[in-house]
């Protein structure tokens, strides 16, 4: 079924035809069914019009209809810089990775996506996706490093969006010009002509030495004071709801998410649906 994340095999005129569903990699599922056979121990013969299936997993949105009310869906998610990939085997490559979030952005039909680690390797596997066309990237490059773009991205659907103005603000501190960049624009929504501001960001991270020890903590409570101050700016000059997305690197009851939340009097979306559920982004 298509709300599946699954996969199914069958075998036609001597071929063995394998289907992958949903959220799910073509490249996982033939290993999935290659581990199926290989389990058995022996040889086996599929006769014609064999099939089998299984489903991994079924998500809880069964369409992509927006809430009664609704203008916008938003959707956040760290899809993991291909640079920041050591280890082969133990990480997906981002061909692997793409094909499950496009997969993702067709299924959920998000209309603003707040990205995060969004880098080169994504940009150019982007150019694959069959429904690029409907989207946006809001970025801009890094002075840095030539031809490099800032990994935190926003994607939003131009068909039903209008951007009227936005900006890349860089933290006073631990400024990579990667991921540590607020990126914000002020949106319309075509249809309704509804208008707010979406803003996307990533923060610090504490850095560890081998033995896991924490050798110099991260910047957050400044960036955390930073963002605070945007959002109060942003809402003061243009009057109109903020939204945020982020890689936060925090779990949701730490004390500058709270005091964020707090002094911009924000909510956390997925806290109000499901309270104390770990750490979040």
């Amino acid at each position: 079924p298509t709300d599946a994340l699954g996969y199914a095999w069958s075998v036609s005129e001597g071929n063995l035809i394998l289907k992958s569903a949903g959220l799910h990699s073509l490249k996982r599922a033939a290993l999935q069914m290659a581990s199926h056979f290989a389990a058995l121990g022996k040889d086996i013969a599929l006769e014609d019009g064999h099939t089998s299936s299984a489903n991994l997993h079924r998500p809880p949105v069964k369409d992509a209809t927006l809430a009664e009310g609704a203008d916008i869906r938003v959707m956040s998610s760290n899809v993991l810089a291909d640079l920041y990939v050591t280890d082969r085997e133990a990480l997906p490559y981002v061909t692997e990775r793409s094909e499950m979030y496009f997969a993702a952005l067709d299924y959920y039909q998000p209309i603003i996506v707040g990205v995060q680690e969004f880098d080169a390797s994504w940009f150019r596997e982007w150019n694959n996706y069959s429904h690029k066309d409907q989207y946006e990237i809001v970025t801009a490059s890094n002075e840095n490093i030539k031809g490099e773009k800032y990994l935190t991205a926003i994607i939003y659907r131009s068909d039903l969006l209008e951007m009227e103005t936005g900006d890349i603000v860089h933290y006073s501190k631990y400024n990579n010009n990667r991921g540590r960049v607020m990126n914000w624009g002020l949106f319309k929504v075509k249809e309704t002509g509804e208008r707010f501001i979406f803003l996307n960001t990533h923060w610090d991270v504490d850095s560890h030495d081998a033995d896991g020890n924490v050798t110099q903590l991260g910047y957050r409570a400044e960036q955390g004071q930073e963002v605070t101050e945007m959002v109060l700016k942003l809402r003061q000059e243009y009057g109109l709801p903020v939204i945020c997305t982020g890689d936060w690197n925090l779990w949701e009851k730490d004390t500058i998410m709270v005091g964020m939340l707090k002094k911009t009097d924000m909510v956390n979306a997925r806290q109000a649906l499901t309270p104390g559920y770990g750490r979040y982004i």
